[in-house]
């Protein structure tokens, strides 16, 4: 019997490297026996790593995925580009040695430039960097912006009305809510200032939060404030869950064009966190996929979600309209020609556990979307 499995999984191997992986996770979604109209998911070509907290531009129909970090707590440093016109991983580009790794704000122009902002580099709970940089999607090149005014980790970044947005994040501790906002005005892959400017800072703080701009606002949706931080005298920086407490929240908040203040708007659905990267907007509606609603005190036990929810900015309004194959949080997240893909973050124990499996996924799917209402 265990030569006829080896036989078959050469087999497999030979027509496609990735088709056994990809044959059993179609099978264990199939298992949940989920019809139309909720989404039917189908597993393509998954990611070169496995990786959680890694950073998500779209440029036209590719998906690329900065960084992340492994199982084993040390970080991903390359950027991995998924053709979703191809469904194929096409190309893995080093990233500079002085770029973050992990809990990067990312922001893109949607067509051949993404903005890189700040956060955590090198392994385990390193500190974070300063340093921002432009990725050209087109020429697969690397160049430098100026530096934030203060290093933080997974800020809120947004393309906004000719600026690129920093809003919130993790302070230098990596645990304490940060609520500045600063912006600086770029153009084609350039930053036309030398230096970032303050802007209202948001009401509550926090890092890991879905951010969008609809009809020239902009909002931010859930988060989180505190995490894990590095063990106090730790030379490499190793992280403990032991000595911080996390709050999730579902406020949404609004600043429009010209505004001194933010604006409190309706709370979303479920609270989450662990998002920023799984968030898409389509007519106006934005949806925000998975994330995590709870980490036990002092523990590294996290419960995730699985359900999209979409937010009318017009309406003010927040409903669920369907459900990932599985609980994920940081799934990054691409949208081609009608369907929604997702790939990599940290999935669930299985369907009736929610708890966060001991390690990360490399799984890549796809769906037809919006759902049908």
């Amino acid at each position: 019997m265990n030569i006829i499995k080896l036989s078959v999984r050469k087999v497999l191997n030979l027509i496609d490297k990735d088709l056994e992986y990809k044959l059993i996770d179609q099978y264990h979604f199939n298992r949940l026996k989920r019809r139309p109209p909720g989404l039917m998911w189908k597993a393509v070509a998954p990611s070169p790593e496995a990786r959680l907290d890694a950073g998500r531009g779209q440029a036209g129909h590719e998906l690329c995925v900065f960084g992340g970090f492994r199982w084993d707590g040390t970080v991903i440093r390359s950027v991995d580009i998924f053709d979703m016109k191809k469904e194929k991983w096409t190309q893995r580009i080093d990233l500079p040695t002085n770029m973050a790794q992990t809990h990067l704000g990312v922001a893109s122009d949607g067509e051949r430039y993404i903005y890189l902002v700040s956060g955590q580099l090198g392994d385990y709970c390193h500190p974070a960097t300063k340093d921002c940089f432009v990725f050209d999607v087109k020429n697969r090149a690397f160049s430098q912006i100026p530096p934030l005014p203060k290093a933080r980790y997974a800020s809120a970044v947004q393309l906004w009305d000719g600026r690129l947005h920093s809003v919130a994040g993790a302070k230098e501790d990596r645990n304490a809510p940060g609520t500045e906002h600063w912006s600086i005005a770029v153009k084609d892959g350039k930053a036309l200032e030398k230096n970032w400017r303050e802007d209202p800072p948001i009401p509550r703080g926090g890092h890991h939060r879905a951010s969008a701009v609809v009809d020239n606002a902009l909002y931010i949706f859930g988060g989180q404030e505190g995490d894990y931080v590095a063990i106090p005298g730790d030379k490499d920086f190793r992280c403990t869950a032991k000595l911080t407490t996390e709050t999730r929240f579902a406020e949404t908040f609004r600043l429009k064009a010209g505004a001194k203040q933010w604006e409190r708007m309706a709370d979303m659905v479920v609270l989450t966190s662990h998002t920023e990267a799984a968030v898409v907007t389509l007519n106006g509606i934005v949806y925000v996929l998975g994330g995590d609603s709870d980490r036990a005190a002092m523990k590294s036990v996290i419960k995730l979600n699985d359900e999209i929810q979409a937010y009318d900015a017009k309406a003010d309004f927040w409903k669920i309209v369907g459900r990932l194959p599985y609980r994920v949080k940081e799934a990054a997240t691409g949208y081609y020609k009608g369907y929604i893909y997702i790939t990599t973050g940290q999935r669930d124990r299985g369907p009736d556990d929610p708890v966060a499996a001991r390690r990360f996924e490399r799984g890549t799917w796809k769906a037809k979307f919006p759902p049908v209402k």
